[in-house]
Parts: C-alpha cells; structure tokens; sequence
C-alpha cells in the first residue's frame, strides 16, 4: 500500500492555481460593456422613462437605436455622471 503525504507547501500551490483559476473565470465573466440599454441608464442615473427620452430629444446624452430598443455608451454616461459631480449642477430637463 503506497501512502501520498500532503505537505502546506503543496497546499499552498493548489490554492494558488486556484486563486488563478477563479480570477481568469472572473474577469471573463465581469468584461466591460461598451453599450447597455436604457433600463441601466435610468437605474444608474435614477430617472424615469420619460426623464430618459427628454434627454435624448434634446440630445444630452448619446445614444443608438437598433429598432425599438435604445442603447448607450457607458463611457459617456460615465463622463456625464463626473462632470456633472465635480460641477455641482444638475442635468437640464427642460
């Protein structure tokens, strides 16, 4: 009967390789979009529908439409969220 001993040094190892695998899967899963739809949009800026469209109309934020479904740049909803933290102001709405 042969007999296998674990020593903290092979332990430490596994974990390792582990840890490495569970980031490489990780990363995968957790890419940058570069476009989301219009119900993040709003849930990151907390603002309705119609809040959503007015700002479309008068053009304030970026946006594409594949037939009836919207999307928009995530780096530039970012850039607005920024200037608009370090201004102080609000968005126009009207």
């Amino acid at each position: 009967m042969e007999v296998d001993f674990i020593t903290r040094k092979d332990l430490n190892n596994l974990k390792e390789e582990l840890l490495a695998e569970i980031k490489k899967l990780s990363h995968k899963n957790h890419r940058q979009r570069n476009w989301i739809r219009s119900s993040e949009v709003q849930e990151m800026l907390n603002i309705s529908e119609n809040t959503l469209q007015r700002l479309r109309n008068r053009g304030s934020i970026p946006f594409s439409r594949i037939e009836n479904t919207y999307f928009y740049p995530v780096e530039e909803i970012n850039l607005l969220l920024n200037k608009q933290l370090n201004s102080n102001q609000t968005i126009e709405l009207n």
